[in-house]
């Protein structure tokens, strides 16, 4: 019996394998395969490149490797050395921490005090502490004046200078991310921020701003109407000392709502709790020394983020959670609430190569016309896919990132 041609491609294509997408590609795989192409080569600026793309796909351990494969070929590369914050003093590479303690040693040891943004004598210095004080209204023992802060600090200049530095990455992060989103101020007036030298003098500046303590677990906030950021200081109850990983963190959490309050004339009274929230987090979480790489994910050990994952991921409603106002938000278990607000705004930006970024970013340019969760869907996708979709990325990617 002779078979019909069309019957006969039929089965042709019945016979072939099932076809199936080809996988994403692994960037940790990429890099290792790239990297042992090099390994044993003398071209720094090839490791350069290959930083370059472990820091875009956040594989932060891989970047520290290659820039200093880099500098193992060609131990002056400048570059190299300032993307591993390293400064040149003499003919010794130094960390910028070992290079302000040497500065700071050697100007002491001349009898100089630093104010402001220059090195003085000490009754030059004395003077102008004593007018800080009169301003700010507490011992004052820093300031550090840098284009962008002004900082009223109880601290170390080593500590002070690393907030500062810190904060200043946070906001070309935020410019960055937020720039095309919003229309940002080109040159805003410095940012005024409050370093208090022991933690009981900032609740009992905390309790006369705003008539109460601020909360127990978070040394900082935010104080709107005198537009400052105020810092506590913690104590590591492990070893007596500046807990500066916890102070520098949350203070950029909080640097997030004092630049977002540039944008009140755009953004409105306020933003979905929410975005403001976990928008805040998500730099929070991602201080890796004194530099933030947005989307890193650095969850110190007795931060309880991933506990409150593992809970609320099960029963969580997407639809509710994006409709819930700052009164439901904050009361309840408000450590689960930050905590899904931190995993969603990740997974926005970041989930299956930022496919959602742009949706998410469109959502947040309508603010604050648009913010009901009907704008949401429409800018991001159907919810009942979403959740599925960010229930699984929580628990794949995030409950399981690394220490620090």
């Amino acid at each position: 019996m002779r078979i019909p041609r069309a019957l006969r491609a039929l089965c042709f294509l019945c016979a072939l394998p099932a076809w199936s997408a080809p996988a994403a590609p692994d960037p940790a795989a990429e890099y290792a395969a790239r990297a042992g192409k090099l390994s044993g080569g003398k071209d720094a600026r090839a490791w350069l490149v290959l930083a370059d793309f472990a820091e875009k796909h956040l594989l932060l351990d891989s970047r520290q490797e290659a820039l200093r494969k880099a500098l193992e070929i060609d131990p002056q590369n400048k570059p190299a050395h300032a993307r591993l914050e390293e400064v040149k003093l003499g003919s010794d590479w130094l960390s910028v921490d070992e290079a302000d303690a040497r500065e700071i040693a050697e100007q002491e040891a001349k009898k100089l005090v630093f104010h402001g943004s220059r090195w003085m004598p000490p009754k030059e210095a004395e003077a102008q502490r004593e007018a800080d004080r009169r301003e700010a209204g507490w011992p004052v023992q820093v300031r550090l004046d840098t284009p962008r802060l002004k900082i009223y600090s109880g601290q170390s200049l080593a500590f002070t200078r690393k907030l500062a530095a810190a904060l200043e990455h946070e906001i070309d992060a935020y410019q960055q991310l937020y720039g095309k989103v919003w229309k940002l101020e080109p040159k805003p007036k410095p940012f005024r921020v409050c370093l208090y030298s022991d933690y009981e003098t900032f609740r009992r500046e905390g309790t006369r701003l705003n008539g109460s303590a601020p909360p127990e677990l978070a040394p900082a906030f935010y104080h709107g109407p005198t537009k400052t950021l105020q810092v506590g200081s913690r104590i590591d109850p492990a070893d007596g000392t500046l807990d500066q990983h916890l102070v520098l963190s949350c203070a950029l959490h909080e640097m997030v709502h004092a630049m977002d309050d540039q944008l009140a004339h755009l953004l409105g009274p306020s933003m979905p709790i929410w975005v403001a929230e976990g928008r805040a987090e998500h730099f929070r979480l991602a201080l890796v020394g004194r530099h933030l790489f947005p989307g890193a994910v650095r969850i110190p050990r007795a931060d309880g983020l991933r506990a409150q994952l593992s809970e609320g991921l099960p029963s969580l409603s997407l639809p509710s959670f994006l409709a819930m106002d700052q009164a439901s938000f904050c009361t309840g278990n408000v450590p689960r609430n930050y905590a899904l607000a931190f995993a969603l705004v990740h997974f926005l930006f970041h989930a299956e190569g930022g496919k959602r970024a742009a949706g998410f970013q469109r959502f947040l340019a309508g603010l604050p016309g648009k913010r009901a969760v009907s704008d949401f869907e429409g800018a991001v996708g159907s919810l009942s896919a979403l959740e599925a979709d960010f229930k699984r990325y929580a628990q794949e990617q995030l409950i399981p990132a690394g220490h620090p």
